[in-house]
């Protein structure tokens, strides 16, 4: 077999800053995650408690619902709406 016709397994590039809803809650009861570090494993604050957790990169793949870029909202002006 040729390694041209196999599927790449892609991993997702985390960048710090960005924020994770995750499926489960965490104690405090926030789902919200922010990404502080990436490479193999994730660092993570909570954003209900400030709570610090790193992950393996596979368990957060999984376990992510949803990602929010930060300096994406952040560059938009409040009383515009982003346009595709």
């Amino acid at each position: 077999m040729e390694l041209d016709s196999m599927s790449k397994f892609e991993l997702y590039p985390f960048q710090p800053g960005e924020r994770l809803n995750l499926r489960k809650p965490h104690p405090c009861g926030s789902r919200e995650w922010t990404v502080l570090r990436a490479g193999s494993d994730i660092q993570l604050r909570c954003s209900g408690c400030g709570h610090i957790q790193r992950m393996q990169r596979r368990s957060l793949e999984k376990a992510v619902r949803s990602i929010k870029r930060q300096d994406i909202e952040e560059q938009l002006p409040e009383n515009e709406e982003a346009t595709d």
